[in-house]
């Protein structure tokens, strides 16, 4: 799971190349991140607070990482947007919490806007919009639902 953050964060750093990657999990070949980037710079994400075996994504936005952690324990499904700088120092959980409970709400999936710079989270009958520094800025119904 390190590997895929890793692979992430390469990307991240070369947004500007317009190249493709597919990386097919059923193969078994090893993939060497040498052989698809000129640089590669991994960030140990430091906190003792959260531990990550399932990261979902990962993007790097206004000079920080955002970490979409989704894992399961003791039956329950947990999700965690956490934001991290350059450094892999923890900075915040980005999200809503339960007004009963004071859980943060579970979230189904992350975007990042690059022309608003704006953060997506999708809740289970909900979306709700943040700033990079996890403001709430806006809030819909899913049409979905």
């Amino acid at each position: 799971m390190r590997f895929l953050v890793l692979l992430s964060l390469v990307g991240l750093f070369f947004q500007n190349q317009p190249k493709k990657l597919i990386i097919d999990i059923t193969q078994i070949d090893q993939l060497e991140l040498s052989s698809i980037s000129y640089k590669v710079i991994p960030v140990p994400l430091k906190t003792n607070k959260f531990f990550f075996p399932n990261i979902d994504k990962v993007f790097l936005a206004n000079e920080n990482i955002y970490v979409l952690n989704i894992y399961e324990e003791n039956g329950t499904v947990i999700s965690q947007v956490l934001k991290f700088d350059l450094a892999g120092d923890f900075q915040a959980q980005i999200g809503e919490k339960d007004k009963k409970s004071q859980e943060f709400l579970r979230v189904y999936d992350m975007k990042y806007d690059i022309g608003t710079r704006l953060i997506h989270l999708v809740y289970s009958a909900c979306n709700r919009v943040y700033d990079v520094d996890g403001n709430l800025k806006d809030f819909y119904k899913r049409e979905d639902k």
